[in-house]
């Protein structure tokens, strides 16, 4: 049975070959390399936290890189413990070091508040709040405390404090709404638009800006669906047609004076009542 024995031997020179090709990963992996394998991780694990100012060092930052060298050293025969000891302490690392010190270097995200002159006559603060979101670097020794927990239904401190940033990268990804009942606060946006002074000005004397800005719209619906039905039926509204019926209203309201609308309120209330009152009522009246 010579095919038998000749599948066996290309079975083994297949195994010697790939042998061949994995060997430099199986050493790399074998128990005696788990030392430096180890140590590699520790650096990685816990680098970060030996490079932090010198102003800004904390005794838990040493304490916890001490631990964690010790962890790698002395669990280097059992990759597993060591990677359940050094996730542990990176946990830890996240809660007890400084928001500052793990972050060193990076954008900061802040939240900033300015005040604007409020116009309005029923305004009863003194400025209009705007949030601003920007983009900077913080020094650390500027920033060197770390953000309180707060109630996520409070208003959000303006201050000079920096965001968590695990917190602040869950924010990018996550809905606000989600952020909310989680605890880590949801993050709001406000839209600002640039509007002509007039227009401006319009808004801060208006008591209630919202109705009127409201109103105005509605009015433009109404004139776009007006020519609308205008063009569906051939017709146009020209600059020229818009002055002789501006300038009709004008003489009709020139018309209709206060003296002339009050006459003729009163003869209205006249007839109603000599429509609706009874006759009874009509001969107690003239007697």
């Amino acid at each position: 049975m010579p095919a038998r024995g000749g599948s066996l031997d290309g079975m083994t020179t297949t195994m010697r070959r790939a042998a061949h090709w994995h060997r430099p990963l199986m050493v790399f992996f074998d128990a005696r390399e788990s030392l430096v394998r180890m140590a590699l991780v520790v650096l990685s694990g816990v680098g970060y936290l030996l490079l932090g100012t010198p102003d800004n060092d904390t005794p838990a930052q040493w304490v916890l890189a001490v631990a964690a060298f010790a962890a790698g050293l002395s669990f280097h025969r059992r990759p597993l413990v060591n990677l359940l000891l050094q996730t542990a302490l990176l946990a830890v690392t996240i809660q007890v070091v400084d928001d500052v010190t793990i972050n060193q270097v990076g954008a900061r995200r802040q939240t900033g508040t300015t005040g604007r002159p409020c116009r309005s006559p029923g305004c009863s603060t003194a400025a209009r709040p705007t949030t601003i979101w920007a983009d900077r670097r913080v020094d650390a020794a500027q920033t060197g405390r770390r953000a309180p927990r707060r109630n996520c239904r409070a208003a959000p401190d303006m201050g000079q404090l920096t965001p968590h940033p695990v917190r602040a990268a869950t924010r990018a990804v996550l809905p606000g709404r989600l952020l909310g009942m989680t605890g880590m606060g949801p993050s709001v946006r406000k839209l600002s638009i640039s509007v002509p002074s007039d227009v401006a000005e319009r808004l801060g004397a208006e008591t209630n800006a919202s109705a009127y800005i409201v109103s105005a719209v509605r009015a433009r619906m109404r004139l776009e669906q007006l020519g609308a039905i205008l063009a569906r039926r051939g017709m146009t509204v020209t600059a020229e047609g818009k002055a002789r019926a501006a300038a009709a209203l004008a003489e009709a309201e020139a018309e209709w004076t206060p003296e002339r609308r009050a006459e003729l309120r009163e003869r209205s209330k006249q007839g109603a009542r000599a429509l609706f009152d009874s006759p009874g009522d009509r001969r107690a009246s003239a007697a």
